[in-house]
């Protein structure tokens, strides 16, 4: 996917047509869907990954999430098989996220304003990568200066990865306030569940 998206944004370049925020959104989307299928190759990931696309996909009906994350089965980081965690720490996408940097310094070029959702996508790349901390920084920054919307469930991803996945549950309440000070009128119920739970994070430590 990633070589055809590329392949395609190419062809307008020669083709004397200017991308626009489309376009560029979808170098993203290549780039986020070919590290989310990478991490899926992993049982530890794909639970993990599975668990954050059903966020991302439900955080905007919220009937849905008020039982969905309350009532889930998913493992949590204690009771996963430590085993595994070795093998995937070595998984390296830093190549994908120098190449979404690049597609950043092209849309700056050419005057393309970041919207939410090139942000989104750039965002799920860096959790997907394992850059979550990173991805804090960025929607923290945006937030500041107002430069773009921020999508519920952009925070309500990154919120959760920190506090469920990563153990860092201070950082995660962090971001999940973001979603209040955006002018959401609240934290997902399913997010704050799991955000009020007895803090054993590893960043209170």
């Amino acid at each position: 996917m990633i070589e055809s998206a590329f392949a395609t944004f190419d062809d307008l370049l020669e083709y004397g047509i200017n991308p626009d925020s489309n376009s560029f959104a979808f170098l993203f989307e290549a780039l986020s869907a070919h590290v989310k299928s990478c991490r899926t190759k992993g049982s530890l990931e794909a639970s993990e990954d599975e668990m954050c696309a059903r966020e991302e996909t439900n955080f905007y009906t919220q009937e849905h999430t008020e039982s969905e994350l309350a009532n889930s089965e998913q493992p949590r980081p204690s009771d996963r098989d430590s085993s595994k965690t070795p093998e995937l720490k070595t998984m390296d996408f830093s190549s994908f996220v120098e190449a979404a940097d690049g597609v950043l310094d092209m849309m700056e070029e050419r005057g393309i304003q970041m919207n939410h959702r090139i942000l989104h996508q750039y965002i799920r790349l860096l959790v997907y990568a394992g850059e979550t901390e990173r991805a804090k920084g960025i929607l923290e920054e945006i937030f500041a200066k107002e430069t773009c919307q921020i999508r519920l469930e952009t925070l309500a991803m990154v919120s959760f990865q920190l506090a469920v996945f990563e153990g860092k549950q201070v950082m995660g309440r962090e971001v999940a306030d973001l979603i209040l000070k955006s002018g959401y009128p609240q934290i997902p119920t399913s997010l704050r569940l799991r955000l009020m739970e007895p803090d054993n994070s590893i960043d209170s430590a």
